[in-house]
């Protein structure tokens, strides 16, 4: 069996069309062993924060960084801890949209090209 892909969508659990979006889009993912992770990041992203709207799949992390690189690097080692593969930012003040991808170069990268997965191999840039 094959570990599963984790991506992370940068956004905040709230009433909204960027979290619907999570949300719908979350469980039709499971079925092709992606494991969708909703991730607020900063004091900014943390004041938006709606547990009645967030799930087991949300996390808010450096909730009281207010300094953008701060965040950044705290969301990066963060997402290496946890072995993470694809990050995508919704969120505008959010480092998980602030190209701070530049430190996962050691990671391997992942292409989605529909219908199939196909993947980089180490340190490839997807740009």
């Amino acid at each position: 069996m094959t570990q599963a892909i984790k991506f992370i969508f940068g956004s905040v659990p709230k009433d909204g069309g960027t979290f619907t979006f999570y949300r719908t889009l979350r469980p039709q993912l499971f079925p092709y062993e992606i494991d969708t992770r909703c991730v607020a990041v900063g004091q900014s992203e943390a004041r938006f924060w709606d547990d009645d709207f967030a799930d087991e799949g949300c996390f808010c992390i450096a909730k009281k960084a207010k300094n953008v690189k701060k965040q950044a690097i705290i969301f990066v080692d963060w997402c290496m801890s946890h072995d993470v593969d694809i990050v995508m930012g919704f969120s505008a003040t959010s480092p998980n949209d602030c190209g701070s991808l530049g430190s996962f170069k050691q990671k391997k990268s992942i292409h989605l090209n529909l219908p199939q997965i196909s993947s980089t191999t180490k340190g490839e840039s997807l740009l």
